[in-house]
């Protein structure tokens, strides 16, 4: 029997790429202009969960946002702690 994909896992596929030289998952990039995930959530929390406003400050498709936000769910302590440690926490 052959799995079925979720919308969250063709989004994934579509717009997340793992990091050019980082080999762990939680360093992936999102986008045409490749913007790391924890960039991302990191000013996605801070803009009220507003796809549109991400989408138009990194320059991508709010798909690729929604991508990003699937992406997270997936690897959220590992992005967690890149956001803590750029935060200086």
């Amino acid at each position: 029997m052959a799995a079925t994909l979720t919308t969250e896992d063709v989004l994934i596929a579509a717009h997340v790429r793992p990091h050019p030289w980082r080999k762990s998952a939680s360093w992936a990039v999102v986008g045409e202009r490749s913007v790391p995930i924890w960039a991302v959530m990191s000013r996605y929390d801070l803009a009220y969960d507003d796809a549109e406003t991400i989408a138009r400050e990194y320059g991508m498709s709010v798909d690729a946002v929604h991508a990003a936000v699937a992406y997270y769910h997936r690897h959220r302590n590992g992005i967690d702690a890149i956001i803590a440690s750029n935060r200086g926490e």
